[in-house]
């Protein structure tokens, strides 16, 4: 992969991910980890429950469907 392939997280997701640039997979998959990890997945496996940090990527709404999400991610992504 060469560097201009890499994405640059606005503010907003860079405080759930980090600043540094990496691919568009790369950063979906750590940001599911991140929902993984503090325990926002449902049940269903079809709605994310959204914290303070998402709801700043994901909009405000308390739960966001699973399908939704890569789009209201990639607005976030330069």
């Amino acid at each position: 992969m060469q560097e201009s392939d890499n994405l640059q997280p606005d503010e907003m997701l860079a405080d759930i991910l980090g600043s540094k640039p990496r691919s568009r997979g790369d950063i979906l998959k750590d940001f599911w980890q991140y929902i993984r990890t503090e325990g926002l997945d449902d049940s269903s496996k079809r709605v994310v429950k959204t914290d303070d940090k998402l709801k700043l990527v994901l909009g405000d709404e308390k739960t966001v469907s699973i399908f939704l999400i890569g789009g209201l991610v990639e607005k976030h992504l330069s």
